[in-house]
């Protein structure tokens, strides 16, 4: 891959899905050794690789869907819901 373009690239990371935790783990390992520059950790909790993408200096973007976020930000800051 890396030869087709100079530019960075990404990779997605699917981080919890069903039994795609014990793949992701092997993606994970793999953007490591290759130094992908960028990583999209997404589904369920992208906080599992996180923190050891960030250590290994790879940019990490968490992503989750909409209603998930949603409910995430009432429940911190609105307690429980949000006006509208």
């Amino acid at each position: 891959m890396r030869h087709l373009t100079k530019a960075p690239f990404a990779v997605n990371i699917v981080a919890d899905f069903g039994g795609a935790l014990k793949y992701s783990q092997k993606v994970v390992n793999v953007v490591i050794e290759e130094a992908i520059p960028v990583a999209i950790v997404s589904v369920g909790r992208p906080e599992v690789y996180t923190r050891v993408l960030k250590d290994a200096g790879i940019k990490v973007l968490p992503y989750t869907d909409p209603s998930t976020l949603v409910k995430q930000i009432e429940q911190r800051y609105a307690g429980g819901r949000l006006p509208g």
